[in-house]
């Protein structure tokens, strides 16, 4: 889900807008000369993934409250900013305590989802300052299950004078594992992650990033996964941008992101990420002349598909076909990558330039045909597929689904 603009005290509205249409959608009428309407259909969502610093507690709180009686669910994954407007989006370590607090009272505290966290808490200097993430989800015996996170890797706009604004960097490691009660399915892990845990770059406490952890200090993780599925991410980071050939603006993803997915994918320390699906939920626009947008996903899979609906963009991680360059790069948008490239792996997300002016955010919705490790190398399928754009107006009740039409 991708807001328009990060601003403070902004994103109950846009909250609250989503939430009903996937949890209390309007009914529509038959044809605008019948009073008769078509039952409304709950949205089936399986992820659903807000930017970093997006929700306060008190709107998660009231999502919680919410979801909990509608039976089983998808996940729910926030970035969290503290209900004071002025407090920018760091919580000191009493904020964290009063945050658990919150949500135990909310939850079964026989499921021990918090457990973990809470030891992590205790272990934490008093005049800390971290970054959270919150996963929510309601289970098959229709419980609440409530994951929180602390992000690990500072970003260089969290590097402050003040200690409020200095960001503490964490060393919790967090994965959600789905358990299907179908034995036919298998499990699926989801690592939830904030923005610049994502990246390669390294911590300044000298810890190995989130991603390449779980594979280097699996020992540390009861029951460590094979492989994790999806890593999900909340972001809120800035995109450059360049103009094509025709002179029209275009953003991609920032360079540090699109060497991690490839990491992800091939480097030996992420071993248990070389199949690994990422989600990720932007800004439109950051603030202070930084344009951010590209809320997408990347797979590290060729894309199947040689078309695409003209308000999505795609990088391809590959060459040329018929003229191959030594070194495989990410392709522009005057490449045509889709139809003359070979690529081994793509990345999809929101033109940041294809929005209506009065929208206040947007919703990127796709299914995944095949996880790719569920996808036969023998067969082709596997990428992204029905792609939904939904757009927002928030206070004038409308939240319109755009016509694909015939992909450009």
């Amino acid at each position: 889900m991708e807001p328009r603009d990060l601003v403070l005290g902004g994103d109950t509205g846009v909250l609250s807008e989503v939430m009903r249409e996937l949890i209390s959608p309007v009914a529509l009428p038959l044809d605008r000369f019948d009073d008769a309407t078509v039952p409304p259909v709950l949205t089936r969502y399986d992820l659903v993934t807000f930017p970093e610093a997006f929700a306060t507690p008190s709107a998660v709180l009231a999502v919680a409250e919410a979801i909990s009686p509608l039976g089983p669910s998808g996940c729910l994954h926030f970035g969290l900013r503290p209900d004071e407007p002025s407090s920018g989006h760091l919580f000191d370590t009493t904020a964290v305590r009063s945050l658990v607090e919150r949500f135990t009272r909310l939850t079964d505290s026989a499921l021990g989802d918090l457990d973990g966290f809470v030891r992590w808490l205790d272990d934490q200097p008093p005049d800390g300052w971290f970054n959270i993430g919150c996963v929510l989800a309601v289970d098959a015996d229709s419980k609440l299950r409530v994951c929180l996170h602390p992000k690990l890797i500072r970003s260089k706009f969290e590097v402050d004078t003040l200690p409020e604004r200095h960001m503490s960097e964490a060393n919790l490691l967090c994965l959600v594992t789905l358990q299907p009660r179908n034995a036919r399915f298998g499990t699926i892990t989801m690592q939830p992650l904030i923005c610049s845990d994502a990246l390669s770059i390294g911590s300044d406490r000298g810890l190995a990033t989130p991603i390449a952890a779980i594979t280097r200090h699996a020992d540390c993780i009861p029951d460590p996964p094979n492989h994790v599925d999806v890593v999900s991410v909340a972001t809120c980071t800035p995109q450059p941008e360049g103009r094509r050939l025709d002179g029209s603006r275009f953003r991609e993803w920032h360079l540090q992101f699109l060497d991690a997915f490839r990491d992800a994918a091939e480097h030996g320390d992420c071993a248990r990420h070389h199949l690994s699906s990422f989600v990720l939920a932007n800004y439109t626009e950051i603030g202070k002349g930084l344009g951010g947008g590209l809320s997408g996903a990347f797979l590290p899979l060729p894309p199947v598909f040689k078309r695409i609906i003209p308000t999505v963009s795609v990088s391809c991680w590959g060459r040329h076909a018929k003229e191959p360059k030594p070194n495989n790069a990410w392709s522009g948008p005057d490449d045509d990558a889709l139809t003359s490239w070979s690529s081994l792996g793509f990345v999809a997300g929101l033109d940041p330039f294809a929005v209506d002016p009065a929208a206040t955010a947007r919703i990127f919705a796709f299914d995944l045909h095949r996880l790719p490790r569920e996808r036969s190398r023998w067969r082709s399928e596997g990428s992204i597929v029905s792609l939904r754009i939904t757009e927002l107006h928030t206070g004038s009740g409308r939240m319109n689904e755009t016509n694909p039409g015939v992909p450009a």
